[in-house]
């Protein structure tokens, strides 16, 4: 009877083992496949647009949702405290302003970023396509700028080509600023790369004027023999106050003054708003055969503090080592902010790309549920159909002495050698066709819509790890009730069972 038994189970039981294995081994290939999808694909997409933004921005308190920076202070001590968090991996300045770029043929709107040497370049270095990097110094202010390939397409654009970008200045008109374009990047974020471009920090600080800047006008009146003196002021809120120590003098001038040794002469620029100061100067040297007043400006040197424009920026971006720390992080950013400043998170900024990648999490749970589903279906099936040729297995297994408990336990042993057989083929399934495609690119998507050039591949072995287990652990404990037809099964019936 067993070996008849057996006969049966070749010309029976063994399809439909094999089509419960074949199961297994597809449910965990795609298990694998789509865990592996889904967790690169929101990990490039939160790559890119944190390259852009940062997880975490300080703006002051007041600063409203536009691409027009309001200006802060620098502080400091800010930095090196931010940095000293554990989750926290870089901080730097900022400031963004709309402007327009011209070339001889087209117009186009593009969001400024201006950058500063603690600008972190780690992501638009993989993401440069053309040309360099700008060369952004503490010495001087440089012409150079990024732009996006996107952008470049648009307004047919080349590296070393000369630009114009006009922005809105603090007199409400356009002000043009000349630049060359250094490099080109692409992101595959064709909403991000059609409209920023980066550069020096310094060009935004300077048509915003958020600080002081302070000039001496000196012109000669040799027919009095005098040196006619005026305090030039820029920047700030408009109402100035002007220092001139104890030289006597109010407001902005002219003044005229009588030089008759060497002297120099000190104006100091305030405003009302307490923008921080900044100060002019010129010095005479007095020439020794020269008597009474002089009126000649060939002997007056004039110079200036450069303004307080560079105390200023549009805030600053956090960069985290886990975008999972997000939260936490920002919790602890908050505690160390003076009152007037604020955190704003990625994730609130652009709300729109993140919900729609918490959408794309309910993708993977459906799949994996489902998959288990058809595992436990076809390996309960099978389960059953092995029961009932082995009745006469049992029957004398049962005569003999052998308890319900141990007979089952053989049946669970079989299944599970059969669900770790099927789990060995869809690892090796769905592992080889997540590196393939992480090497090779086999299949390719539409940036404009998913924001990658290809399907993206990030393979956990966590997550894998996880997915074998559960579905070797969900399987055996569903089984155990059809393997409760064995406690149903007599043994003198089952020995006369043919």
């Amino acid at each position: 009877m067993l070996k008849g038994s057996e006969s049966g189970s070749k010309t029976f039981s063994r399809p439909i083992v094999s089509i419960a294995i074949a199961g297994i081994a597809l449910g965990m290939a795609v298990m694998i496949l789509s865990m592996a999808i889904v967790t690169g694909f929101k990990t490039e997409v939160r790559n890119k647009v944190t390259g852009f933004g940062a997880h975490i921005q300080i703006t002051p308190l007041s600063m409203n949702n536009s691409y027009e920076s309001e200006r802060m202070q620098r502080q400091a001590h800010l930095t090196p405290e931010i940095s000293a968090l554990r989750e926290v991996r870089h901080v730097q300045s900022y400031a963004t302003k709309p402007g327009i770029v011209e070339t001889e043929t087209d117009i186009h709107g593009v969001i400024a970023k201006g950058i500063g040497t603690d600008f972190d370049w780690h992501f638009f270095r993989d993401k440069l396509v053309l040309g360099a990097l700008p060369n952004i110094s503490d010495t001087a202010i440089t012409q150079e700028v990024l732009v996006s390939t996107h952008l470049a397409n648009l307004l047919k654009l080349d590296t070393n080509q000369r630009i114009t970008v006009y922005f809105a200045n603090q007199a409400g008109s356009l002000s043009p600023r000349r630049f060359v374009i250094s490099g080109m990047y692409e992101t595959g974020l064709a909403e991000f790369d059609a409209q920023f471009l980066f550069m020096d920090i310094g060009h935004l600080q300077r048509i915003n004027r958020w600080g002081l800047e302070a000039q001496l006008r000196v012109t000669g009146d040799c027919e009095n023999q005098l040196l006619i003196v005026e305090a030039l002021a820029f920047g700030g809120d408009g109402e100035y106050r002007f220092n001139w120590g104890d030289a006597g003098m109010r407001g902005a001038g002219p003044h005229g003054i009588c030089i008759d040794r060497d002297t120099t002469l000190k104006v100091v620029l305030t405003d009302r708003s307490l923008t921080l100061p900044d100060s002019a100067w010129m010095t005479v040297q007095y020439p020794e055969d020269h008597s009474g007043c002089i009126c000649d400006t060939d002997l007056v040197q004039v110079q200036t503090g450069g303004g307080s424009n560079h105390h200023y920026v549009g805030g600053y971006e956090v960069v985290l080592h886990d975008f999972r720390h997000m939260h936490q992080a920002n919790n602890a950013v908050y505690d160390i902010l003076d009152y007037d400043l604020k955190t704003t998170l990625i994730s609130e900024r652009i709300p729109e790309i993140f919900n729609w990648l918490e959408m794309i999490d309910i993708n993977p749970k459906i799949i994996i549920t489902l998959m288990i589903i058809v595992a436990v279906i076809n390996m309960s099936s099978a389960l059953l159909i092995l029961i009932l040729e082995r009745v006469n297995m049992i029957g004398i297994l049962k005569a003999l002495g052998a308890t319900d408990w141990s007979v089952r336990k053989i049946f669970l042993y079989t299944a599970a050698y059969l669900i770790g057989y099927g789990l060995l083929i869809g690892n090796v399934v769905g592992i080889g066709l997540c590196l393939a495609q992480e090497y090779w690119e086999l299949v390719s998507l539409d940036p404009a819509s998913y924001y990658v050039s290809s399907v993206p591949i990030l393979l956990k072995w966590e997550h894998v790890l996880m997915l074998n287990i559960g579905t070797l652990a969900i399987c055996l404990l569903v089984l155990i009730l059809p393997s409760y037809l064995v406690t149903r099964i007599s043994p003198v019936r089952a020995i006369r069972f043919d």
